[in-house]
């Protein structure tokens, strides 16, 4: 039986990866140059009519958990839960992570777009700042992202991993549409921040493949 090839060292992942790129630069010179898409007012004027559905309480929370401490505090709560459980790489995944949400705010100042302005859309939080890309939904698909795919070495019953990695998409989705939901983002700085927190995971998880070769080196040794 062949052993599989890591999905890191498939061409058509790499390339994949550089189309990304290329969009979200894409994606960032039109910010920088438009206050907001074509379609961007009509789609958060959708979700935000999700309050009659009730979702604002959920919006509360995943902009609480989204947030520079809840973020941290998630992060480093789960990095520990790795390091208990003798699994150092999967721990510095984790705190890889904080390096992308960093480089997010640098890449706000630099396209620097506006908010919405309440003059459009119903404002339901406070923000400061530049829109895009969207912090929160970064934050989100890099941490919720990298436990998604370290869930085998986290739950290794097969149900109750994919239990869990479906709370790790439905906190990714509707992390980003509480943001649309505050009015303190547009859908596009949202996608956006998905575009990027998904280029960052591959680097990190490049980062993870040779670390755990290593380790297996050194057990072999």
């Amino acid at each position: 039986m062949t052993e599989r090839t890591p999905v890191v060292e498939k061409p058509f992942f790499w390339l994949a990866w550089i189309a990304a790129v290329c969009l979200f630069g894409v994606m960032c010179g039109f910010a920088a140059v438009t206050a907001r898409f074509p379609g961007d007012l009509a789609v958060a004027r959708h979700v935000q009519d999700l309050d009659d559905a009730g979702f604002g309480p959920l919006a509360s929370f995943t902009n609480a958990a989204g947030d520079t401490l809840g973020g941290a505090i998630i992060t480093l709560a789960f990095a520990g839960v790795f390091l208990y459980l003798r699994r150092p790489p999967e721990s510095a995944v984790l705190v890889l992570t904080f390096i992308p949400r960093g480089l997010r705010q640098l890449l706000a100042m630099i396209v620097a777009r506006p908010r919405p302005s309440a003059d459009l859309l119903d404002i339901r939080d406070h923000a400061g700042g530049h829109g895009f890309p969207s912090g929160h939904a970064t934050g989100a698909m890099v941490l919720y992202g990298a436990l998604f795919l370290l869930a085998g070495a986290l739950v290794p019953h097969k149900g109750a991993r994919l239990l869990f990695r479906s709370l790790c998409v439905f906190m990714i989705v509707a992390t980003g549409l509480a943001r649309v939901y505050s009015g303190v983002h547009w859908p596009s700085d949202v996608i956006g921040g998905y575009v990027f927190g998904l280029i960052a995971l591959a680097p990190v998880f490049l980062f993870y493949r040779l670390a755990v070769e290593r380790m297996r080196g050194r057990r072999q040794a």
